[in-house]
């Protein structure tokens, strides 16, 4: 029970007037007592009228059976009386802390029924309760404020941000002239697997012309070339705790299972095949490369409980499980990120020994207080020291690109939330280079 600006008024306005007698002047104490009985009467009754209006509001919540984290979901709250009336008060979620809420308090006029929406924004994966609403109502003669809870347990599920794909998935079945130009034009033209013969025309390359055909036909025949398909895509996933930083609400991890579910949805549309690895300290998961659509699904529940780490990555690990049971040569895409010399080192060392055998795109996802220390101006020593740190941070970090590059490896260094079109153009310039 909390009292309201009128009910302090009240006791601020019968206070002197209580005085009065006490210091001598012309005033009845019993018109005293009857202002103090009057206020503390109605007070009373204002209580009472206001339990009774809390119990008599019933609510239910709707909302979506699926949450997807960073992405906003709108919650429809129906709230009802059985009273007459017109009920006025704030509304409160009872939501854990990995959640965001808009508007919080939601401000309530209860008469019959009241439906209002609420935008619920997941900041992370896993499975979390809802647990009720809290309501704070204020009496008819808005003298006490009346809070309660309203309990209703409720399972919510957050898991990645597949929107993205589902929207990249609905284009691709409704362009029709995109998905014949994948799964039957196979970009003619380009590639190492012949695909059929046209006629020569001006301008194209003389080295194509296909001499014995044009001999027989009578005119100058071409060959056409397409793409090669059934390419194995290892999506190599860090979870370690370097990966648990967060940025804009979201974690590292997050916008690198978003855009690796992006990217294997355009792979299996691109007509190759799609794996899992997923490691810290140890190895979580491997998924063998399938050219399924419900592969993107399996990947996708997996991440969903995929917890956030504090542990450190072990890349021997994980690599030399990779070795062992992928056999075919494949493009390795590795989601991860670095800091400190001695992981740097450990992870050159690993990516040298892959890359003997796999095509390697190396991503790393980059923390932005490192360009933001960098450009700011030292006000004072310890900003100082800060940046010579992000200095030096950031010389190794282009030193071990450099070095990578020298190997043949294909690296991006990119904010978390610049991520998935600059993989994906790299990806498609490498299949369309051949390179795997």
């Amino acid at each position: 029970i909390i009292p309201t600006r009128r009910f302090l008024f009240l006791v601020v306005l019968g206070t002197p007037l209580t005085l009065f007698p006490i210091i001598g002047l012309p005033f009845d104490f019993f018109w005293v007592l009857i202002l103090w009985l009057s206020i503390f009467g109605f007070s009373f009754l204002a209580v009472l009228l206001a339990r009774m209006q809390m119990k008599s509001i019933d609510f239910q919540v709707e909302m979506e059976p699926l949450h997807f984290v960073g992405e906003p979901s709108q919650w429809i709250i129906h709230l009802s009386s059985h009273l007459s009336g017109t009920i006025l008060g704030r509304l409160y979620l009872l939501l854990p802390q990995e959640f965001q809420v808009h508007p919080e308090p939601v401000l309530l006029e209860i008469k019959d029924n009241l439906k209002i929406q609420v935008e619920v924004l997941p900041l992370k994966r896993g499975n979390f309760e809802f647990h009720g609403i809290r309501l704070r109502i204020q009496d008819p003669l808005q003298l006490w404020e009346i809070e309660s809870t309203l309990p209703q347990v409720k399972n919510l599920e957050v898991i990645p941000n597949i929107r993205g794909v589902g929207k990249t998935a609905l284009s691709f079945y409704q362009n029709h002239k995109l998905l014949a130009g994948i799964k039957v034009e196979k970009m003619r033209g380009e590639g190492s697997e012949f695909d059929s013969l046209r006629e020569y025309t001006p301008g194209y390359d003389i080295r194509k012309m296909d001499w014995k055909a044009s001999a027989r036909k009578g005119k100058l025949v071409c060959r056409e070339f397409r793409t090669e398909q059934n390419h194995d895509i290892i999506l190599a996933l860090d979870s370690g705790h370097l990966m648990a930083s967060e940025f804009q609400g979201l974690t590292k991890l997050d916008y690198a299972i978003n855009s690796l579910l992006l990217l294997g949805y355009t792979a299996i549309w691109s007509g190759d095949r799609i794996g899992f690895l997923s490691f810290d300290s140890q190895v979580h998961s491997f998924m063998k490369p399938l050219n399924k659509p419900y592969q993107i699904h399996a990947i996708c529940r997996f991440c969903a409980g995929l917890s956030y780490q504090f542990t450190p990555t072990n890349y021997v690990v994980a690599f030399d499980h990779l070795m062992a049971h992928q056999k075919k040569r494949a493009l390795i895409i590795l989601f991860t990120d670095f800091v400190d010399t001695l992981s740097s080192q450990m992870l050159q060392e690993c990516l040298a020994v892959i890359s003997r055998k796999h095509k390697v795109l190396f991503v790393a996802i980059r923390d932005p207080f490192l360009d933001e220390f960098t450009t700011k101006t030292a006000t004072n020593l310890q900003n100082l020291h800060k940046q010579v740190a992000c200095y030096q941070l950031k010389e190794e970090r282009k030193l071990l690109f450099e070095e990578l590059k020298r190997m043949g490896i294909f690296c991006l260094d990119l904010f978390p939330n610049q991520i998935s079109v600059p993989v994906i153009n790299k990806y498609l310039e490498i299949r369309n280079k051949e390179l795997i």
